[in-house]
């Protein structure tokens, strides 16, 4: 029987990682975890955040907002790209040879999305978006120590905008791991997924 895949999608700090941990507690049978962090660390440091060589991994720029204020902003390279589609069909094999997967990602871009929109079994995937309010999520950065100046700000904005349906979308304000993924386990025990198969419906020929 082929496995389940849970693509959770949100913003850096807004509790994705701890959502995926708590996952795999929970989960019947084994849940491989991967995500967009193990593909970073894959590449050597000069080709992620402001690297002499970022531009072609995982670049991050800064932007000034509408009010002038100063954002980083994160995009995905060359070599990151490919990274990314190839984490999408690792996962689609994984998930075709029975195994559960769930994915930590943040859609940087648009392509990062459809690379696993391609690849995944629409039938055996559900999309799951965290959001979180703006102010706990810079809170959250800001604990944290290790993440670019208002990171989370800008990825906020941009992380749900594109052509997005979710199965179920969940918020993590002041919800905990194990109250969100608990949610998930009710909801992927409801009934099959929706949302994958309805954004292919939509995709122009």
């Amino acid at each position: 029987m082929a496995g389940t895949v849970l693509f959770i999608n949100g913003a850096s700090s807004s509790g994705k990682t701890s959502l995926c941990r708590t996952l795999q507690a929970l989960w019947p049978g084994p849940l491989a975890m991967v995500g967009v962090d193990v593909l970073i660390t894959m590449l050597p440091p000069t080709y992620t955040g402001f690297g002499e060589r970022a531009a072609e991994g995982y670049p991050f720029r800064f932007e000034k907002d509408a009010e002038g204020r100063r954002l980083t902003v994160a995009r995905t390279g060359p070599a990151g790209r490919i990274l990314n589609r190839r984490m999408a069909e690792f996962v689609a094999g994984c998930a075709a040879d029975g195994l559960d997967v769930v994915v930590d990602h943040v859609v940087l871009e648009p392509q990062d999305f459809e690379d696993f929109a391609a690849a995944l079994d629409p039938a055996r995937t559900w999309l799951i978006g965290v959001r979180c309010d703006l102010e706990v999520l810079e809170l959250r950065e800001k604990a944290r120590g290790d993440r670019a100046i208002n990171l989370a700000r800008e990825q906020a904005g941009r992380v749900h905008s594109g052509r997005w349906t979710y199965d179920l979308m969940l918020d993590s304000t002041e919800a905990s791991p194990q109250v969100l993924a608990r949610e998930v386990m009710d909801r992927t025990a409801a009934g099959a997924p929706q949302a994958l198969a309805a954004l292919r419906a939509a995709s122009p020929a």
